[in-house]
């Protein structure tokens, strides 16, 4: 499996898109079900905290491609993992943020 790399403008966000990337194989395998992933600006939640908030955070909606039909549990659970794994680096690096939007996570088969 071998992700596409998009050069970010920096060396310090290409360290950043590396280890993003390093993690995302993980995933992949221990989610084979697993054929895709990104997250899509939500721009209503984004309005909403910017009308009650001076500084907006950044609110976003997880879209997850499945290679094969799974129960809807087993989906749910999925959906978990991968929004626990993208706010657990998020959280450890915020710059990641600038690695994810407008892109689409892949599995990749050779």
């Amino acid at each position: 499996m071998k992700l596409q790399r998009i050069r970010p403008a920096s060396a310090e966000l290409r360290d950043v898109e590396q280890n993003f990337l390093a993690l995302v194989e993980v995933m992949f395998r221990a989610y084979p079900e697993l054929l895709s992933f990104c997250l899509e600006e939500d721009q209503q939640a984004a309005a909403q905290t910017a009308a009650w908030e001076e500084q907006a955070r950044e609110h976003f909606d997880l879209h997850v491609g499945l290679a094969t039909e799974v129960t809807e549990d087993f989906e749910q659970e999925m959906c978990e993992a991968v929004s626990a794994f993208i706010t657990e680096v998020v959280n450890e690096r915020p710059e990641t943020l600038d690695i994810l939007r407008g892109r689409t996570f892949a599995r990749t088969l050779h």
